[in-house]
């Protein structure tokens, strides 16, 4: 728990949810008083159909917009660069994004890039924004990463060659004007798209209430997007389309997830990013190889917190020591990873044990400030045993 001698900040952006919510759209750009609009999406979400509403809420006001559909996972350099270049050259000045994850994360980082004067690079780290960027509303079509509510965002140097390294950029000029969460935008997601999503939610859930800067705030946040994931996330991946109860709670379950950005995260997504390029694995399954694993680690330096999980994740204590509490609750995480489908080892994709101890290194050069929130310290060795588990 974070000392009471320390502060720390939280900030909720305009938020719109609800069935139905995406029909706000157009208000929304009308009370922010734009004259040219750029909608930015990926390829799946317009094969997918999910532009139609938003679209129709666009025109149902009047509103002229272009579209830019070449987002990609994992918000490349070249991307945001090219999103910068398109901005700049037609004075767009209005960004809405309406994706996943990384979609959010390269409108947030392209609308302060295209009023800075350096590169994509120069602003990695925290507070590196001199700038107000462009107004920009956040459309998530996923329930699982909170991007529409944190004040970062990742993105990844594929301007290097074998670089490849997932960075933060974090400044609260990245705050969006505006957020809406639709549920119905997340109806035909594919499962694997929903459990991979739904365990990243989980992961946004129980590292934030583990951390060492949880505080009552925070707790506030996580706790009840760890029970709402627990709830929902079968519910949503057997029969999502069928199941709009269950797609409502995991959305709100996503945004919740943002209590990382009030207490910090830890180690399960400093590794998982490294595991991400050394295979095909997508963000969310990486960290769902990861999680538990961490969790065993972790669970020693806060035993009653970890038994606080197992009742979020509706393990019953009746009968149970605080120390057997905390390992049912990580069993739990267990069973609820493989309900979902995403039961993995590093092996089966083509990971080499030897190559272990250089994928250490990395998080240790890269993800330092997440080894710093984690709830206990680790050092190269023991990582070293976390990934040899997961292996």
């Amino acid at each position: 728990m974070l000392p009471y001698t320390e502060s720390f900040g939280v900030f909720v952006p305009d938020t719109t949810f609800g069935i139905g919510a995406i029909d706000k759209l157009g208000q929304k750009v009308k009370a922010i008083g734009s004259k040219k609009v750029l909608v930015l999406t990926d390829e799946g979400v317009v094969k997918s159909g999910l532009l139609a509403p938003v679209e129709k809420a666009l025109k149902a006001e009047q509103i002229d917009y272009s579209l830019f559909s070449g987002c990609l996972p994992d918000t490349p350099y070249s991307v945001v660069n090219k999103c910068v270049k398109i901005i700049r050259e037609n004075n767009y000045d209005l960004l809405i994004a309406v994706g996943g994850g990384s979609v959010l994360d390269t409108v947030k980082v392209a609308s302060v890039a295209a009023t800075a004067d350096g590169t994509v690079a120069d602003l990695v780290g925290a507070e590196k924004v001199k700038r107000p960027g462009l107004p920009k509303i956040l459309v998530p079509t996923t329930a699982g990463t909170a991007a529409e509510w944190t004040w970062g965002a990742n993105v990844t140097d594929d301007l290097k060659e074998g670089e490849h390294a997932k960075k933060g950029v974090w400044s609260t000029l990245l705050r969006p004007n505006a957020v809406i969460v639709d549920m119905q935008l997340t109806m035909n997601l594919p499962q694997k798209v929903t459990a991979i999503t739904g365990i990243d939610t989980l992961a946004h859930g129980v590292e934030p209430f583990t951390s060492w800067r949880s505080n009552p705030v925070s707790d506030m946040f996580s706790s009840t997007c760890i029970r709402l994931v627990a709830q929902n996330l079968r519910s949503a991946y057997g029969a999502g389309n069928f199941n709009i109860g269950a797609r409502y709670n995991m959305a709100i379950a996503a945004s919740l997830g943002f209590s990382s950005a009030v207490s910090g995260g830890g180690i399960a997504h400093g590794m998982a990013y490294p595991l991400q390029f050394a295979t095909d694995l997508s963000h969310g399954e990486a960290i769902a190889m990861i999680l538990p694993h961490v969790m065993d680690f972790n669970m020693v330096a806060d035993v009653p917190k970890f038994a606080q999980v197992a009742g979020l994740m509706g393990v019953d204590p009746a009968g149970l020591s605080v120390q057997e509490q905390a390992l049912k609750g990580i069993q739990a995480v267990r069973d609820l990873i493989a309900d979902v489908g995403l039961t993995m080892r590093m092996r089966d994709y083509g990971v080499k044990k030897e190559a272990i101890p250089e994928i250490v290194n990395t998080v240790f050069t890269n993800s330092l400030n997440l080894i710093n929130l984690n709830c206990r310290k680790i050092n190269k060795p023991e990582m070293t045993g976390i990934f040899e588990a997961a292996w």
